[in-house]
C-alpha cells in the first residue's frame, strides 16, 4: 500500500516495500543501511523515502523540466481566457501543469482546465463560474469561498480538496472522486452526482439540497426488445445520493441488503462494565458460529441524536435484536426509538438479581418485545442460547411477518348506522 505526498505541486507515493513513484513514474531506489539513494542524483542520500521524493522533485533534471513547463503554462494562463482557451483547443494533447499555482481571487470563469494538474493550487476566493475541470487533478487544492457555479467536475480527482464556504451551485459532480474532501460550510445545490464516489467527506454546516441522480431503466417489450427510459431522483444529502443510486441501479446491492437483513442480529448494551462486555462479546461469537451476522453497538459514550439514528438504521436491517438491560443506562432510550417504529423481535436479557426497569415493562405491550430472559451465569446463557433466544426470536419474527402480510380488509360506515 502506498501513501501519497505532495511537494511543489507534484505528487509522489511511498510504498511500504520501498518503492517510490513520482508523478506516475517509478523511481529506482537503492537502500544503503538506514538511508536511501537514487541513480537520478548519484551523490545524494536521504534518511527516508519521503525526503528522497522531495529531493528528486527539487533537483532531478527530469522533474525540474516539469517545473519549467509549469511556468510556461502559467504564462499562457495569465494572458486571459481567450488566449488560454484557444491554446487548449489548438493543443488538445497537452495536459496543463498548474500545480501549486497561486490563483487566489482570480477571475477564471469559463476557463478550460480539463486534464490539468492543479494539485495544491491556491484558488481561494476565485471566480470560476462554468469552469471546466473535466478529469483534472485538484488534489489538496484550496478553493475556500470560491464561486464554482455551473463548474464541471466530471471525473475530477478531488482528494483532500478544500471547498470551505465555496459555492457549487448546479455544479456537475458526475463521476467525481471525493476522498477526505472538505465541504465545510459550502453550498451544494442542484448538483448532478451520477457515478460519484465519496469517502470520508466533511460536510459540517454545508447546504445540501437538490442533488440530481439520472439513471436508466430497462422495460421489456414483446419478443427480445427492450426500451431504455431515463429516470431522475432528487435527494438532499450528498452521501445518501451515492447510496440511493446504488440501490436503484445495482441488483447485487439490493440482494446484499436483503441477505444482510435475513442474517443480521443487533446486540445492544454497555461496554464500560467489563462483565457486560464479556457477555456481549460471547453472544456475538455464538451468533457468528450459528451463521448469523452479529452487530454490536457500544453505549460507552453518552447517547446523542446521531447515535439513536444510527441504531434505528441498524435495527431496520436486523432480523432480531438482543438487548442487555442488566445495566440500563442508555439502552432504554434506544429501545424506545426502535420498538414503536419497527416490527422486529427484541429479546431483553437480564442478569439474575437485577431489576427489570419500568420503561421496558411499558414497551412489552408491543408484540415485538419478548418476555425478558433472566440468566444466572454466562455458561448457562450460552448453553440454552439457541432454545431461549434464537428460537423464540425467529418464531416471533415469522408471526410479525405473517401479520404484516395479512389482508385486514375494510369496514363500511353502514355497519354502524342505526
Amino acid at each position: 500500500m502506498a501513501t501519497a505526498f505532495f511537494h511543489n505541486g507534484l505528487t509522489f507515493e511511498c510504498a511500504i516495500d520501498g518503492q517510490l513513484v513520482v508523478e506516475g513514474q517509478r523511481i529506482p531506489v537503492v537502500p544503503i543501511g538506514k538511508q536511501f539513494k537514487t541513480p537520478l542524483i548519484p551523490d545524494a542520500k536521504r534518511g527516508s523515502l519521503i525526503d528522497l521524493g522531495r529531493l528528486i522533485i527539487d533537483q532531478s533534471p527530469q522533474f525540474r523540466q516539469l517545473l519549467k513547463i509549469k511556468r510556461e503554462h502559467r504564462a499562457i494562463l495569465d494572458q486571459g481566457r481567450r488566449i488560454w482557451n484557444e491554446w487548449r483547443s489548438q493543443h488538445p494533447d497537452v495536459h496543463p501543469i498548474l500545480s501549486g499555482s497561486d490563483l487566489r481571487g482570480r477571475r477564471l470563469s469559463d476557463f478550460d482546465f480539463s486534464y490539468a494538474n492543479l494539485c495544491q493550487a491556491r484558488l481561494d476566493n476565485a471566480t470560476l463560474k462554468n469552469a471546466n475541470f473535466h478529469q483534472a487533478n485538484l488534489a489538496r487544492a484550496r478553493l475556500h469561498h470560491a464561486n464554482l457555479t455551473g463548474a464541471n467536475f466530471c471525473r475530477t480527482d478531488l482528494y483532500e480538496t478544500q471547498f470551505q464556504n465555496a459555492r457549487l451551485i448546479r455544479a456537475n459532480l458526475q463521476g467525481v472522486q471525493l476522498a477526505k474532501t472538505n465541504f465545510t460550510g459550502a453550498h451544494l445545490v442542484g448538483c448532478t452526482v451520477y457515478g460519484m464516489s465519496a469517502w470520508d467527506v466533511e460536510l459540517e454546516g454545508a447546504e445540501q439540497r437538490g442533488f440530481i441522480i439520472r439513471y436508466r431503466t430497462r422495460h421489456e417489450r414483446r419478443g427480445s426488445r427492450q426500451d431504455l427510459h431515463e429516470g431522475r431522483l432528487t435527494v438532499d444529502d450528498l452521501q445518501i445520493a451515492q447510496f440511493a443510486y446504488l440501490l436503484l441501479n445495482n441488483k447485487n446491492i439490493r440482494g446484499a441488503i436483503s441477505g444482510l437483513s435475513a442474517k443480521s442480529v443487533l446486540i445492544l448494551g454497555r461496554f464500560s462494565d467489563p462483565r457486560r462486555k464479556r457477555v456481549l462479546n460471547a453472544l456475538r461469537k455464538e451468533l457468528n458460529a450459528q451463521g448469523f451476522i452479529a452487530m454490536i453497538f457500544d453505549f460507552e459514550r453518552p447517547t446523542r441524536t446521531d447515535f439513536t439514528e444510527t441504531i434505528r438504521i441498524l435495527a431496520g436491517m436486523s432480523l432480531f435484536i438482543i438487548a442487555d438491560v442488566t445495566t440500563p443506562r442508555s439502552v432504554p432510550a434506544e429501545l424506545q426509538a426502535i420498538v414503536p417504529s419497527y416490527g422486529i423481535p427484541v429479546v431483553p436479557i437480564v442478569e439474575e438479581g437485577r431489576p427489570v426497569y419500568s420503561m421496558l415493562r411499558d414497551l412489552m405491550r408491543f408484540d415485538s418485545v419478548l418476555t425478558p430472559l433472566v440468566y444466572d451465569s454466562l455458561a448457562n446463557l450460552l448453553k440454552g442460547f439457541s432454545q431461549a433466544v434464537i428460537g423464540p426470536a425467529l418464531a416471533q419474527s415469522k408471526v410479525l411477518t405473517d401479520w404484516k402480510g395479512t389482508d385486514k380488509g375494510t369496514r363500511h360506515i353502514r355497519r354502524y348506522l342505526p
